[in-house]
């Protein structure tokens, strides 16, 4: 009977071995940062090193703005991809255009970093989202890479186009650069 018993008590440490290496499992970002929070608190874990890639091409994006919805007088979708070696696409449908226009336009270097740089100092990088609604107002969701490559990190974050917050800043400088060096506005 003992015999049994240890068996049992042994496949049930190997079972609970195999649980807990399943629930340790993180997806890459929650490794990036080191923690992951689940419904008991925070499980610190070690980061994951990968290999840097080397950018063999130059061209990753850097910002992605997009604002879509619909408004009183029909839907909205606007979308802004700057990329590193200055490649800088916008399309836009609305009321105004209602069958759309794609408008492509080559950077200097100066310019693409002027975004950025701006971008970052009005805290694109760390500003959350804002759930305050506003009816009939589209959502505009904006994404800033920070390092240049294969491996950048990226923050995410939305608001609706018609900000009071800390959210007015990045929406003023993504109008004035779509305004100014895509020549829309």
């Amino acid at each position: 009977m003992k015999t049994r018993h240890a068996q049992a008590a042994a496949a049930f440490l190997v079972l609970g071995s195999i649980v807990a290496a399943a629930l340790a499992v993180t997806t890459p970002a929650q490794s990036r940062t080191g923690s992951t929070q689940g419904t008991t608190g925070s499980i610190h874990l070690a980061p994951r090193l990968a290999p840097a890639c080397p950018s063999a091409f130059g061209r990753q994006p850097l910002v992605v703005y997009d604002r879509t919805g619909s408004t009183l007088v029909g839907p909205v979708h606007c979308q802004l991809s700057v990329y590193a070696d200055g490649l800088a696409t916008y399309s836009r449908v609305d009321f105004q255009d209602p069958d759309g226009r794609v408008l492509v336009r080559t950077l200097l270097p100066g310019a693409v970093d002027a975004l950025v740089d701006a971008l970052l100092a009005a805290g694109a990088d760390v500003l959350c989202d804002d759930p305050t609604p506003i009816t009939d107002v589209p959502l505009a969701t904006v994404t800033v890479l920070e390092g240049r490559g294969a491996d950048a990190a990226a923050h995410t974050f939305s608001y609706y186009a018609a900000p009071s917050n800390a959210s007015a800043l990045v929406e003023s400088i993504v109008q004035e650069f779509i305004a100014v060096e895509i020549g829309d506005s």
